[in-house]
Protein backbone atom coordinates (compact mmCIF):
# COMPACT_ATOMS: atom_id res chain seq x y z
CA UNK A 1 0.00 0.00 0.00
CA UNK A 2 1.16 3.38 -0.63
CA UNK A 3 2.56 5.39 2.69
CA UNK A 4 0.87 8.54 3.59
CA UNK A 5 2.17 10.71 6.29
CA UNK A 6 0.29 9.81 9.13
CA UNK A 7 -1.40 13.12 11.02
CA UNK A 8 -4.49 15.16 11.80
CA UNK A 9 -6.27 17.39 10.09
CA UNK A 10 -9.51 19.12 10.11
CA UNK A 11 -12.31 19.14 7.47
CA UNK A 12 -15.39 21.25 8.55
CA UNK A 13 -14.31 22.39 11.34
CA UNK A 14 -13.72 18.93 12.43
CA UNK A 15 -10.41 16.92 13.51
CA UNK A 16 -10.24 13.93 11.24
CA UNK A 17 -7.28 11.50 12.01
CA UNK A 18 -5.67 10.73 8.54
CA UNK A 19 -4.51 7.40 7.86
CA UNK A 20 -0.92 6.31 6.79
CA UNK A 21 -1.80 4.14 3.72
CA UNK A 22 -4.02 3.76 0.99
CA UNK A 23 -5.41 0.93 -1.85
CA UNK A 24 -8.62 1.75 -3.89
CA UNK A 25 -11.68 -0.68 -3.71
CA UNK A 26 -12.64 -0.65 -7.57
CA UNK A 27 -11.20 -0.40 -10.78
CA UNK A 28 -13.83 1.53 -12.98
CA UNK A 29 -12.78 5.42 -14.20
CA UNK A 30 -12.63 7.14 -10.86
CA UNK A 31 -11.00 4.20 -9.36
CA UNK A 32 -8.25 3.94 -12.16
CA UNK A 33 -7.60 7.65 -11.96
CA UNK A 34 -7.44 8.08 -8.47
CA UNK A 35 -4.84 4.92 -8.28
CA UNK A 36 -2.79 6.23 -10.95
CA UNK A 37 -2.90 9.88 -9.58
CA UNK A 38 -2.26 8.35 -6.06
CA UNK A 39 0.16 5.42 -6.56
CA UNK A 40 -2.25 3.49 -4.77
CA UNK A 41 -3.23 -0.33 -5.22
CA UNK A 42 -6.25 -1.06 -7.13
CA UNK A 43 -8.07 -3.64 -6.09
CA UNK A 44 -11.10 -5.21 -8.50
CA UNK A 45 -13.94 -7.95 -7.35
CA UNK A 46 -13.70 -8.90 -10.98
CA UNK A 47 -11.50 -10.21 -13.93
CA UNK A 48 -11.86 -6.61 -15.88
CA UNK A 49 -11.70 -2.69 -14.68
CA UNK A 50 -14.22 -0.57 -16.02
CA UNK A 51 -17.17 -0.89 -13.60
CA UNK A 52 -20.18 0.32 -15.35
CA UNK A 53 -17.91 1.68 -18.59
CA UNK A 54 -17.33 -1.44 -19.43
CA UNK A 55 -18.40 -3.34 -22.49
CA UNK A 56 -18.97 -7.15 -23.32
CA UNK A 57 -19.69 -9.16 -26.28
CA UNK A 58 -22.25 -12.17 -27.13
CA UNK A 59 -21.64 -14.09 -30.32
CA UNK A 60 -25.14 -14.74 -32.45
CA UNK A 61 -27.18 -17.54 -31.06
CA UNK A 62 -24.47 -18.21 -27.21
CA UNK A 63 -24.99 -16.63 -23.79
CA UNK A 64 -21.63 -16.75 -23.37
CA UNK A 65 -20.01 -13.29 -22.06
CA UNK A 66 -16.63 -12.67 -23.93
CA UNK A 67 -14.46 -9.82 -22.61
CA UNK A 68 -13.09 -8.85 -26.31
CA UNK A 69 -14.68 -8.61 -29.63
CA UNK A 70 -13.72 -12.36 -31.38
CA UNK A 71 -11.22 -12.42 -34.35
CA UNK A 72 -14.20 -12.36 -36.79
CA UNK A 73 -16.07 -9.68 -35.65
CA UNK A 74 -19.17 -11.58 -35.49
CA UNK A 75 -20.58 -10.45 -31.69
CA UNK A 76 -22.99 -8.49 -30.42
CA UNK A 77 -21.43 -5.40 -28.21
CA UNK A 78 -23.36 -4.73 -24.85
CA UNK A 79 -22.67 -1.31 -22.80
CA UNK A 80 -22.57 -2.35 -18.71
CA UNK A 81 -23.86 0.93 -17.64
CA UNK A 82 -24.37 2.84 -21.18
CA UNK A 83 -21.04 4.53 -21.05
CA UNK A 84 -22.24 7.18 -23.51
CA UNK A 85 -20.02 9.84 -21.42
CA UNK A 86 -17.24 8.26 -23.45
CA UNK A 87 -18.56 9.30 -27.00
CA UNK A 88 -16.69 12.88 -27.77
CA UNK A 89 -15.34 14.59 -25.23
CA UNK A 90 -12.40 16.90 -24.23
CA UNK A 91 -9.10 16.17 -25.60
CA UNK A 92 -7.19 16.00 -22.87
CA UNK A 93 -9.91 13.61 -20.72
CA UNK A 94 -9.52 11.41 -23.74
CA UNK A 95 -5.46 11.60 -23.73
CA UNK A 96 -5.58 10.67 -20.38
CA UNK A 97 -8.31 7.83 -20.49
CA UNK A 98 -5.73 6.15 -23.32
CA UNK A 99 -2.64 6.58 -21.36
CA UNK A 100 -2.62 3.58 -19.07
CA UNK A 101 -4.17 0.95 -21.67
CA UNK A 102 -5.43 0.63 -25.29
CA UNK A 103 -8.84 1.79 -26.38
CA UNK A 104 -11.41 1.21 -28.95
CA UNK A 105 -12.93 4.10 -30.63
CA UNK A 106 -16.55 3.40 -32.15
CA UNK A 107 -18.61 5.20 -34.19
CA UNK A 108 -22.11 5.84 -32.67
CA UNK A 109 -24.68 5.03 -34.88
CA UNK A 110 -28.05 5.02 -33.09
CA UNK A 111 -31.39 7.42 -33.60
CA UNK A 112 -34.49 7.59 -31.65
CA UNK A 113 -37.76 7.28 -33.89
CA UNK A 114 -40.62 9.70 -32.67
CA UNK A 115 -43.86 7.97 -34.09
CA UNK A 116 -46.31 10.56 -33.17
CA UNK A 117 -44.26 12.95 -35.46
CA UNK A 118 -43.26 10.63 -37.80
CA UNK A 119 -39.29 11.10 -37.54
Amino acid sequence: MTKRPAGAATRGGQKVEECDSMMLLGAEMTGLAAGMVADAPIFEAIDQPGGICSSYYVRPGETRQLPMTPEDGRAYRFEIGGGHWNFGGDPAVLRFKCSPVPMNAYARRSSVYFSRQGR
